[in-house]
């Protein structure tokens, strides 16, 4: 069954008319009683089917740089639409093996009948987003472009759930968000894409799909705080807490988390 969560205030839905699980942060306050500054993050899905209206909306928010958190292929096949004067940024992550090798539903649904392991296989992703050398050095990028752009920064990922919602959870532990917070901005991901998940497991019925298999696509397709507990766990065994990952494994030192926190904070 998938898990629902209600949206957390402080955070709040960005109605983009084709652009699917975009929101921002406005009066979010930290466990020290400080403040992250309005509208300076937004994460969406991927904005290749952004309208005009939706881009124009991004610009309205301040949003001078796009971070795409989606592997190269996935760039390329659907790139963003782009917004004049605005920096974009490709910083590669996985979520999971699975989806990363079988792109294509027939490619996924042939993976599906003949194995049972989704849920692990995310635990495993969401965990290697903050060990593997290379997407530990996407992550930083990412987090550096938030230090160094002067206006808002926007990231996405495919769906705006994984990628973008370890990169989301990251950033707001380091800036001091309660995990609260950011348990119930990472799991509302469920609602906005409740209708995806929907046609998806329509796809799946028309194929000949099986339960096991629908309960793994739904694996694949929705959030799962058990999935965001294996990044944090990996974080915390080795670092201890998200600053100090973002300080040391990271690489921003404790010049640039101050200068994160200086950037985000009020």
């Amino acid at each position: 069954m998938v898990q629902q969560a209600e949206l957390p205030r402080g955070a709040v839905n960005i109605d983009l008319v084709h652009v699917r699980n975009a929101r921002t942060y406005r009066g979010l306050t930290t466990a020290d009683g400080l403040r992250v500054r309005d509208d300076m993050l937004v994460r969406t899905a991927r904005l290749s089917t952004a309208s005009s209206a939706d881009l124009a909306r991004l610009r309205a928010l301040g949003v001078t740089a796009v971070v795409d958190l989606r592997l190269a292929f996935e760039a390329h096949t659907n790139p963003d639409l782009r917004m004049p004067g605005v920096t974009y940024i490709n910083t590669p992550m996985a979520s999971d093996q699975v989806t990363a090798d079988y792109p294509t539903l027939p490619q996924l649904f042939g993976y599906l009948r003949n194995h049972d392991d989704a849920h692990a296989q995310m635990e495993a992703g969401y965990a290697k987003i903050v060990t593997d050398v290379q997407q530990r050095a996407s992550l930083a990028q990412f987090v550096q472009t938030v230090v160094a752009t002067p206006g808002a920064v926007a990231f996405h990922c495919s769906m705006g759930k994984d990628r973008t919602g370890v990169a989301a959870a990251v950033l707001l532990s380091a800036l001091g968000v309660p995990r609260a917070f950011i348990d119930a901005d990472y799991m509302y991901s469920n609602v906005t894409n409740a209708q995806h998940m929907h046609r998806l497991t329509e796809e799946l019925e028309k194929s000949g799909g099986n339960e096991q298999m629908r309960r793994n696509l739904l694996a694949l397709a929705a959030t799962d705080t058990d999935y965001l507990d294996a990044a944090f766990a990996a974080i915390n065994h080795e670092f201890g807490d998200a600053q100090h990952f973002v300080r040391d494994g990271l690489g921003l030192g404790t010049t640039g988390l101050a200068q994160l926190r200086t950037k985000l904070l009020v």
